[in-house]
């Protein structure tokens, strides 16, 4: 489900996803181009958050994603 309405994409799972010193290991992740509007490469989703630890500090205006579990 996306803003526009229901897109089918199809799910694989990939062997590690890694950010910066994060990385999460069989996560399964959506294969579908992000319209050239957006100046972005991919956006992270729950299926990779779910394995790490996540600070979001609105008034900082931060994010801190660190090794979970």
């Amino acid at each position: 489900m996306t803003a526009n309405g229901v897109v089918d994409v199809p799910v694989i799972t990939v062997a590690a996803v890694t950010l910066g010193d994060v990385c999460a290991e069989n996560v399964e992740v959506v294969v579908h181009d992000i319209p050239e509007i957006a100046d972005i490469q991919g956006l992270l989703g729950l299926s990779f958050l779910r394995h790490c630890r996540t600070v979001i500090d609105y008034a900082a205006g931060s994010l801190e994603i660190t090794e979970g579990r």
